[in-house]
């Protein structure tokens, strides 16, 4: 498997592991008591053994970590669109899951931008190297 076919890979689990945690925080937060300012500590306690909300934000630390370890296979060209395309899972989550609308406009949005997550992996050759010529070889987390 090439590096950059790894990086986008990797950062399409990031992209989930991120955007579930994401969809739990507002899944658990909607039905938990709100909070204030300061925060008072019977809602504290409320939050912090609600094991969903809890496990919310574990996951969207840990999608950033798995982020941060595709970028050590591929360029940021590659790794964050797929990064930044996780919206589009947070979306079809909150519609599927939460029930909420979303009007056509944002679903065209949406389509533009899986489409263009596709064709990145399209683009993706089987050598490792992208279409400038550059391999896949973690040179922006060496620092170079």
């Amino acid at each position: 498997m090439s590096p950059e076919l790894r990086a986008f890979l990797l950062a399409g689990v990031a992209a989930l592991t991120f955007d579930a945690g994401m969809l739990l925080l507002k899944a658990r937060g909607d039905r938990l008591p709100p909070l204030g300012c300061p925060p008072g500590l019977r809602t504290l306690r409320a939050y912090g053994t609600d094991l969903l909300w809890l496990l919310g934000l574990f996951l969207q630390p840990l999608g950033y970590a798995l982020y941060l370890w595709a970028l050590a296979f591929g360029p940021v060209g590659v790794v964050q669109p797929v990064m930044s395309a996780g919206i589009v899972l947070f979306v079809a989550f909150t519609v599927l899951i939460l029930g909420e609308r979303v009007r056509p406009p944002e679903w065209g949005a949406i389509a533009a931008v899986g489409a263009g997550l596709i064709l990145l992996g399209s683009s993706l050759s089987a050598a490792g190297e992208s279409a400038a010529g550059h391999g896949g070889s973690g040179w922006i987390v060496a620092g170079y």
